[in-house]
């Protein structure tokens, strides 16, 4: 199932908002019963649902025999320490990528049109930095009044929905795996090995097809093709584009995380995710 919440029925009906944050002790159960739904397969017929299968009646058939399902959400991050207290699901998986590779996707994707970050709208749709407590007022607050271009706004939004989990709720035993992105490009196979661990399945014939490890004799290939993956975020954005992320992912200390090199410091994401699979 993919980003269920971004869908207004998660909004209208259930009480979710963009991004919505939450303490994690707090009690919120009307999410809590829409987010059981969709754990438990129940969801109704909605564009969040991906087949393998391409007619209805295929689609009924793979969705009566699987028993198994996995839920992509972009939308958790904020409220991810209450959910992980709510549900006891296999996992979570919480993926990070370094900021700048983020924000370069972001302004190649139509949806994010400048008019949708202007002024106050800007701040409630793209940000919603209005529902955050003090104690995340504090840090964001002089960032939310001084930024102005659209590079601001998307890397103020991935400060925020890493901050908050991997930050400001932040435990020594924070409860799920924690996959670099950058790790799975350079090491696929090992990565690919600790999730399938971590999540008790079965690593497969066509898991491995995808990242299998090359030949010694093209290694060096290998090396130079993965490079060039995670810099192309440096031939999409300019030079200034680069140092306004930044700036901001250290004025609010994620740099400890992701500073200007390619891949993250990665002493500091290890601990920053259940210690029995920590790489």
């Amino acid at each position: 199932m993919n980003e269920p919440l971004m869908y207004e029925e998660a909004r209208q009906k259930h009480g979710f908002s963009w991004r919505m944050y939450l303490e994690p002790d707090a009690d919120a159960p009307r999410q809590r019963a829409y987010l059981n739904t969709i754990l438990a397969g129940q969801l109704g017929i909605s564009p969040a649902w991906y087949f393998e299968a391409d007619t209805r009646p295929a689609q009924l058939a793979e969705h009566a025999t699987r028993n198994q399902l996995v839920v992509k959400f972009c939308r958790l991050n904020r409220m991810l320490h209450w959910f992980c207290q709510q549900f006891d699901v296999g996992g979570p998986v919480f993926i990070v990528r370094h900021p700048c590779a983020v924000v370069a996707s972001m302004l190649r994707h139509e949806a994010w049109d400048e008019d949708d970050m202007r002024g106050r709208s800007r701040a409630e749709h793209a940000l919603h930095g209005g529902p955050l407590p003090d104690s995340l007022q504090d840090v964001f607050g002089p960032v939310l009044e001084r930024i102005e271009t659209r590079v601001e706004v998307l890397a103020t939004m991935w400060c925020l929905d890493h901050y908050v989990p991997l930050v400001h709720h932040a435990t020594g035993t924070n409860p799920w795996v924690l996959v670099p992105y950058e790790r799975m490009v350079t090491r696929g196979r090992e990565e690919l090995r600790r999730i399938t661990k971590a999540l008790d399945v079965e690593m497969t014939t066509e898991m491995r097809d995808q990242l299998d490890e090359p030949s010694q004799s093209v290694k060096d290939q290998l090396h130079q093709g993965a490079e060039r993956q995670l810099s192309k975020w440096r031939r999409r954005l300019s030079g200034r584009q680069v140092d306004e992320v930044l700036s901001i992912v250290r004025e609010v200390g994620l740099d400890a995380a992701y500073p200007r090199d390619l891949e993250p410091n990665y002493d500091w994401l290890n601990k920053r995710q259940r210690p029995q699979w920590r790489w």
